[in-house]
């Protein structure tokens, strides 16, 4: 029988798709670390005394050994994220194979470990493909909050608005809070559904500043990705957050200053 295998690069056998993301990430790594790259994948920020003009170099470097050696599928989904860790980050959390639950019998476990499978592919193709209304007979069939959250992220990475605002309608509260409501913001901002993430802020504005497992908090993930994309009418927006926001303080007003000077307003 045929063997058909991806196409491959000078930097791994080959690229990277929906079915093959451990052993990618294996070898990736592996590049990544040979090359002295790894680093800028692991950390947000350059470490104390680094060399500023050097690290920034190892992260395009680092970003563009992730980008060309992801298939075309794959690539569509990253290529407007601008950080190395960021896209890594991404990746794994989309094509990483999650576990199955144990089930009681030797047939249930085959059958379950097949079926959990094939709905994460049947959700993946309906939420970047077909229309909401195919999306919300699957939820009816399979509803839980984790699938949920698992949509909207794809939704908002494959840049469907609409199917984006219907699945965030739908998220139970407690999944727009906490450390599941900062890496759903991130993912917001990072991906420019900027509607939302304002939604979630004035939801809970107390996500600004959470940084669970050292991860750079949201206003400085704003200052950092926001301003080569915010209209004027957007930051209009988020202006009038910042002055509805419980969490005001000189910190906030520092880094929204950044984010407008940056297109030289006056704040």
């Amino acid at each position: 029988m045929e063997i058909v295998t991806s196409p491959s690069t000078n930097i791994v056998p080959e690229v990277l798709n929906e079915d093959n993301y451990e052993r990618w990430s294996i070898l990736m790594q592996q590049y990544l670390e040979l090359q002295d790259l790894w680093k800028v994948v692991q950390l947000h920020r350059m470490p104390p005394g680094g060399n500023k003009e050097e690290w920034s170099k190892k992260k395009a470097l680092a970003l563009y050994a992730i980008r060309i050696s992801c298939g075309t599928e794959v690539f569509d989904q990253i290529k407007e994220i601008p950080d190395a860790k960021r896209a890594w980050d991404e990746l794994a959390d989309k094509l990483k194979p999650r576990p199955t639950a144990e089930v009681g019998t030797h047939d249930n476990f085959n059958s379950g470990q097949e079926s959990e499978a094939e709905r994460q592919k049947n959700l993946r193709k309906l939420v970047c493909y077909e229309p909401i209304s195919d999306v919300k007979q699957f939820l009816c069939d399979y509803a839980d909050a984790n699938s949920l959250h698992f949509a909207l992220k794809l939704a908002i990475t494959c840049g469907r608005k609409n199917m984006a605002h219907y699945l965030y309608k739908e998220i139970p509260l407690e999944f727009l809070q906490g450390d599941s409501g900062f890496f759903l913001l991130e993912h917001c901002i990072t991906r420019r559904m900027f509607d939302i993430a304002l939604d979630l802020l004035q939801l809970s504005p107390d996500l600004a500043f959470r940084h669970p497992w050292n991860s750079t908090p949201i206003i400085l993930t704003l200052a950092e990705t926001a301003p080569p994309f915010l209209s004027l009418s957007e930051l209009g927006s988020w202006g009038r957050w910042i002055y509805k926001c419980n969490a005001f303080s000189r910190q906030v007003v520092y880094y929204f200053q950044l984010i407008l000077e940056y297109d030289d307003l006056k704040f």
